[in-house]
């Protein structure tokens, strides 16, 4: 009859469990390096490239390698990692103890906080002490079979230092489970309580990927703290298989397997109940569930006992569990990736294609758009000199309407600006005595500001036509602008007509008479300083405003503005012709870079179909 060891090795191989692992590293290595070679040619293009239109083709292009494959390809990089956690006492050290063939982690009866601890393959059978910075506090040779239990656990003042319990423990073993490259941590149970189990195993464990087994104490089977982890862990969708411990019963041996099929029935009961487990599997074909009894294991190993035993059948059904599930993920990790690259590079090459067999559409966009141009030219311009010309009275009768109106209407129109011009002056005069002065410049401002909106108006209303034409040009021209990404022609917003600045209001000088009225009425002020009279200042603030009002030369004012409005479309017209002049030296230049960049694409596509056969071989290679 075999023994534990020998049943083990015959029904879960060691060897082809190692061969798969070393499969997948290696194949996962091959997957990399050509996602690294991908990246690379793309960079290398880019850099080749000068036509803006094909650069941003080409960077588009990129972000459908960009969109989710990082994460997919970084997955490969994880190493396999058996997470052993689960409630305190529920007999973590003792699984991870036998799942090794023996004694490595010493298990505890009491309720104690302990580090995490990471158990790899290494020749040198050392355990490593690092901080949370990754800096080495303290390394040993182990010479017994065990690791020394104070580099496990944390008690006295190290219980309060929150650095301290995030040190970690690496132990390096020649072990023939751990030689298969799979990995095993024991994750702490106390540490995982202080906050959510998922966050913290994410945190903590960022370079691996996680096969969690959730160890539970089959006497106590599923509190609320179990619930909980349970229902933070499946948040990740990470692989879960349950453990359920200390099947062994306290009753006569006759009873002990009729006892353990109990036991494990319940267990499998409540963790369906809870929804944890699918509920139309049954218990025997259920690999994410087990029920295990250590100290039954341990008890077989050590006498080197045979027969056909319930409690070391579930354990090696347990081991082949492990082998399954880990190989089915690194197989599914491993396709997912292969997958989403050649998805990538598909549509990738694909787009950058369809771009640029566009390139050509492009360039007879901008060449109409080009005689577009030149049609506006003649037309818009041309019209808009002949309108102003015509409306020559008009513009001189609305800058008469419009003198007059802000003169009949000085109470409607200045109400707040009195307000503040006042406040203004009499805070200046304070200063520089020049309170009349001070209200004079004050009003003077305010009636540029408001004459300056009314003749803006004037003129947007006047030459409507001309820039509703100008503005939907200027509209197709950004919106193609954008999809060509056509950088060397600017926004065409400056040619608007509109954006005439009407000229700067003249004021006649004011008669001896009401400069006398204005001296004597500063005299007064001064001599009765001592009455603040808002109304009196508000009747001299606007009576100022008339007098300034019907001192604007208006004759002044309509030739300036039928002057500078043509001066205006003029300088639009010059501008225009400026922005043709660049616009016909980007068609021509456009059309040589693209022509050039063509045949830089074309060597491009040819890499990648390359690259796409080579991931093609490596993903038909696995299967």
């Amino acid at each position: 009859m075999a023994t534990v060891d020998q049943s083990r090795s015959e029904v879960m191989d060691i060897m082809a469990f190692k061969e798969v692992l070393d499969m997948y590293k290696s194949e996962s290595g091959q997957l990399l390096k050509l996602y690294n070679d991908v990246m690379a040619c793309e960079e290398d293009t880019n850099g080749k490239l000068s036509s803006p239109l094909l650069k941003n083709a080409l960077k588009r292009g990129n972000t459908l390698l960009t969109r989710g494959l990082p994460h997919e390809m970084g997955r490969l990089k994880l190493k396999p990692t058996l997470v052993v956690t689960g409630p305190p006492n529920a007999g973590k050290s003792s699984l991870i103890n036998e799942l090794l063939g023996g004694t490595v982690l010493t298990a505890s009866q009491i309720r104690c906080d302990t580090r995490l601890v990471r158990l790899v393959y290494g020749e040198k059978n050392r355990v490593i002490l690092t901080s949370y910075t990754g800096e080495v506090l303290r390394e040993e040779q182990i010479t017994k079979r065990a690791i020394p239990r104070d580099f496990l656990e944390i008690g006295g003042d190290d219980e309060t230092d929150l650095h301290n319990r995030s040190h970690v423990v690496t132990v390096e073993l020649q072990n023939e489970l751990l030689s298969t490259g799979i990995g095993i941590v024991d994750f702490p149970s106390l540490i995982a309580h202080r906050e959510p189990l998922d966050e913290i195993l994410a945190r903590r464990l960022q370079d691996v990927e996680p096969i969690i087994l959730y160890v539970i104490d089959g006497n106590d089977h599923l509190n609320h703290q179990v619930r909980d982890d349970i229902t933070q862990l499946r948040r990740k969708q990470w692989e879960i298989i349950f453990v359920v411990t200390k099947m062994e019963s306290k009753d006569d041996a006759a009873d002990e397997i009729s006892a353990l099929q109990n036991k494990k029935e319940s267990a499998y009961g409540s963790l369906i109940q809870n929804g944890f487990l699918p509920p139309d599997v049954k218990m025997n074909e259920c690999s994410h569930f087990h029920g295990i009894s250590n100290w039954k294991v341990k008890e077989f190993r050590r006498q080197k006992l045979t027969g056909d035993n319930p409690f070391i059948n579930d354990f090696v059904n347990f081991q082949r569990a492990i082998y399954q599930i880990t190989a089915s993920l690194t197989r599914s990790i491993f396709f997912r990736a292969g997958q989403a690259l050649k998805l990538a590079l598909s549509n990738d090459t694909e787009f950058v294609k369809n771009q640029v067999s566009d390139s050509s559409d492009v360039q007879l966009r901008l060449k109409s758009a080009f005689g577009e141009s030149t049609r506006l030219e003649n037309q818009v311009f041309q019209s808009a000199m002949t309108r102003v010309k015509e409306n020559k009275v008009k513009v001189r009768a609305n800058v008469e309407k419009i003198v007059r109106d802000l003169s009949d209407n000085i109470e409607h129109v200045y109400g707040e600006e009195v307000r503040v011009g006042l406040l203004s002056a009499r805070n200046s005069s304070v200063e520089n005595g020049r309170q009349e002065q001070n209200i004079e410049d004050h009003v003077k401002a305010t009636v540029n500001d408001k004459i300056d909106n009314e003749l803006s108006q004037l003129i947007a209303a006047l030459m409507k036509n001309e820039d509703d034409i100008l503005c939907k040009f200027a509209e197709s021209m950004t919106k193609l602008q954008m999809d060509c990404s056509w950088q060397s022609v600017e926004r065409l917003n400056y040619f608007i007509i509109r954006n005439y600045k009407p000229p700067m209001v003249r004021f006649k000088p004011l008669s001896w008479i009401a400069n006398f009225q204005s001296w004597m009425h500063e005299w007064c002020m001064w001599l009765f300083s001592f009455v603040n009279n808002d109304a009196g200042e508000r009747r001299r603030y606007n009576a100022k405003a008339k007098q300034l009002l019907a001192s604007i030369d208006t004759d002044s004012l309509s030739e300036d503005t039928y002057t500078g409005i043509l001066s205006h479309i003029r300088q639009c017209k010059e501008q225009y012709k400026a922005w043709q002049s660049r616009l016909e030296s980007s068609i021509d230049s456009g059309q040589v870079a693209i022509s050039m960049d063509v045949k830089v694409l074309g060597e491009w596509e040819t890499e990648m179909a390359n690259l796409m056969t080579q991931v093609e071989s490596v993903i038909q290679k696995e299967k």
